[in-house]
């Protein structure tokens, strides 16, 4: 399956992108997507970049806006996300155009899928 997401019993809502999609493709899904969730109630979103592929500065920066959007729609429900194992030219990309805030914010580079859904656990407390 391209696009999977599972609810965790933590009520955070993985999201996993196959990275043989095109960006188009991830972008609508992405959207799509998290707009049914957000829907249904869900709120924590935990996006999976482990198998992330681009070629150049241009899939980089198709990234960071694909990322932008998303995030834009879960906060604009008052949700949160955040980023699983993104690459260091994400992370730097996102870091210097001061899209990593409290929302969404990227785990732990080392932590793996469980560690990083715990990491909710200070939000479900709220």
């Amino acid at each position: 399956m391209p696009l999977s997401w599972v609810e965790t019993d933590d009520n955070v809502t993985v999201l996993s992108v196959d990275a043989k999609m095109s960006v188009d493709d991830i972008d609508q899904g992405l959207r799509e997507a998290v707009r049914s969730l957000l829907r249904n109630g869900c709120n924590l979103f935990l996006i999976d970049l482990s198998k992330l592929v681009y070629e150049d500065h241009n899939g980089l920066s198709a990234w960071v806006g694909i990322l932008t959007r998303v995030y834009n729609l879960i906060d604009n429900q008052g949700g949160h996300l955040r980023l699983f194992q993104p690459n260091q030219n994400l992370i730097d990309y996102l870091t210097v155009c001061k899209h990593c805030t409290l929302n969404m914010s990227v785990v732990d580079h080392g932590a793996d899928l469980e560690s990083a859904i715990k990491k909710f656990q200070d939000i479900n407390d709220r």
